[in-house]
C-alpha cells in the first residue's frame, strides 16, 4: 500500500505551498488573526518554518504542546528534522494579530475549541491545511465559511504515486486511502 491520499489532484508541491503562503497573507490582511489547527506532531512545525520565511512581520503563537514540540525540535530531539526554525513563538494568550497554532486539527478537544472561539470572536479566521473529518468542529467551521482549506501537501497524489511505483519493483502497488481511486479491498497473499 502506497500513500495516495490526494488522489487525482495533480497540484505540484511548490504550487500548493505558494498558494498557501499567498492565501495566508491575504487572509491575514483581511482578518488580522488566523488559527491553524495542526496535527500534534509534524506538519505544524513545517508550516511555522515555511510561513515565518515567507511572511514578514507576522507574529506567531501556539498552544502548550506545539511549544513543547518546538522546544524539543530546537534541542535536536531525534524525532525531528534537524532544520533551523528561527521564528519566535509565544504562548496563546489573547493575541489579536498574527498566526495561532493549536495541536488539534479537527478541534475536537475543549482547549483547542476554546482557542478557536477566541480567535473567531476577535474577527479572525481559521485555516485547515489537511483533511476535514466528518462531524468535527473544523468541518462545521468550514461549512459556516469561517475556515479556509489551504492544503499543505504531506501526502502523494496519483502522478507521484505512479512515479514511485515506476521507480521501484513492487509486485503490486495499491493506492491508499484516496476515495477518488478504487483498489481491491481484499488481497490474497
Amino acid at each position: 500500500m502506497l500513500d495516495c491520499a490526494y488522489g487525482l489532484d495533480e497540484t505540484p508541491y511548490e504550487a500548493a505551498c505558494d498558494r498557501l503562503a499567498r492565501e495566508t497573507e491575504r487572509l491575514l490582511s483581511a482578518h488580522g488573526l488566523l488559527l491553524f489547527p495542526v496535527p500534534k506532531y509534524g506538519r505544524g512545525l513545517e508550516l511555522l518554518k515555511r510561513l515565518s520565511e515567507c511572511l514578514r512581520g507576522v507574529s506567531f503563537s501556539a498552544d502548550a504542546l506545539f511549544l513543547k514540540n518546538l522546544s524539543e525540535q530546537r534541542a535536536g530531539g531525534f524525532w525531528y528534522r534537524p532544520v533551523s526554525i528561527d521564528a519566535a513563538v509565544s504562548p496563546c494568550d489573547g493575541q489579536t494579530r498574527g498566526v495561532v497554532f493549536v495541536s488539534d486539527p479537527q478541534l475536537r478537544g475543549e482547549p483547542a475549541r476554546k482557542i478557536a472561539e477566541q480567535v473567531l470572536a476577535r474577527g479572525g479566521a481559521a485555516v485547515m491545511t489537511g483533511t476535514l473529518e466528518k462531524d468535527s468542529y473544523s468541518e462545521t467551521l468550514f461549512r459556516q465559511g469561517r475556515m479556509s482549506l489551504l492544503r499543505y501537501p504531506v501526502h502523494l497524489n496519483h502522478p507521484q504515486f505512479e512515479r514511485l511505483k515506476r521507480e521501484n519493483r513492487f509486485v503490486r502497488a495499491i493506492p491508499y486511502p484516496s476515495k477518488a481511486l478504487s483498489a481491491e479491498r481484499e488481497i490474497q497473499f
